[in-house]
Order: structure tokens, then C-alpha cells, then sequence
């Protein structure tokens, strides 16, 4: 049975990373209500340091930084194993395909174009920690099954030798 998972419910940790604080500002204010923890970087520098020491669960990316753009910057998450599953949404004043498909060839999950409608971010938003949650919740279920798995198997293997046992004492030997 499923049982549906409300986004706004979600505890999860949120980087924001724009090189100008107005729009990051816009951008997390919309999540005012949800059970998120966000962080702002305003640099593709700052956002490596951040994310080696806290695991997100989800990044907004503005593209055109300074020093290091942000298809260049999610090449460089997506490259770490433990960021590989995790969504990126492209925020960002470029409309052209091209830049939109260098941004999916970087793995990014998600695009949203600038000026963005609040509610759509929301949506989308809210579809990538759903992915995310579902995504780890499966990941801990199969665990687990690996585990309850193993211990069947040593359970097999020590009835087998304990009937093998019996059967020896039972013919004498």
C-alpha cells in the first residue's frame, strides 16, 4: 500500500547556490512552510565547501556565476558518489536549448526558467524530494532484504548441518 508523502513534510536540507543573495532570497521564500533546512552559497566555491560538509538532499543552481558556472559546478557535484542521486534544479535567466541540454548532460535533475512562477518551483521542488525520499527509503528497504537475506542463509546452512549431525547420530556413526 502507498501511503502518499506530503513534499512540505519532507525533513530534508536544501542548498540554494546564486551568486546574488536577492534571488536566493526569492527563491527560499517560497518554502517558508516546508520542513526544510536551507543554505545559501553565493559562490560555486563556497557551495563545494558547504557541500562536503553537509549531505543535501536538493540544490537550486543559478548558471551564470562568476569564476565557475553552475553546469560546470554540477559536473563537478554529480562527480562525488554521494551526490550522484541527488536533484539539481537549474534556475536560470537562459532560454536557450543549447544551455538547457548542457545542463541535463550535467546530470541536472530539473529547469526552470527565470523570472520562475513560485508555485511551479514548488511543484517541481517538491516531485525531486518525493524522488529523493522514495529513492532512499527503496535504497534502506533493499538493505535490509540483503541483511534478512543473509541471516536465512546462515539459518539454512546451520539447520542443514544440525540435520546432517542428527542423521549421523541416528545411524550410529
Amino acid at each position: 500500500m502507498y501511503n502518499y508523502v506530503d513534499p512540505r513534510e519532507i525533513k530534508a536540507h536544501m542548498l540554494i547556490v546564486d551568486d546574488d543573495q536577492q534571488n536566493a532570497e526569492i527563491a527560499a521564500a517560497f518554502f517558508g512552510d516546508w520542513n526544510l533546512d536551507i543554505t545559501h552559497a553565493e559562490s560555486a566555491d563556497r557551495a563545494l565547501e558547504l557541500i562536503d560538509e553537509t549531505t543535501y538532499d536538493i540544490i537550486l543552481m543559478d548558471i551564470m556565476m562568476p569564476h565557475m558556472d553552475g553546469i560546470t559546478l554540477t559536473e563537478k557535484i554529480k562527480s562525488r558518489p554521494d551526490y550522484i542521486d541527488v536533484p539539481i534544479i537549474f534556475l536560470t535567466a537562459k532560454v536557450d536549448k543549447q544551455t538547457m541540454r548542457q545542463a541535463f548532460e550535467a546530470r541536472g535533475s530539473d529547469y526552470l526558467t527565470k523570472p520562475f512562477w513560485g508555485v511551479e518551483l514548488q511543484l517541481r521542488v517538491g516531485v525531486q524530494l518525493k524522488n529523493r525520499y522514495m529513492h532512499l527509503f527503496l535504497g534502506n528497504l533493499n538493505t535490509e532484504i540483503e541483511k534478512q537475506k543473509r541471516r536465512a542463509e546462515k539459518a539454512e546452512s546451520e539447520l542443514a548441518a544440525a540435520r546432517k549431525r542428527i542423521a549421523e547420530l541416528e545411524s550410529g556413526k
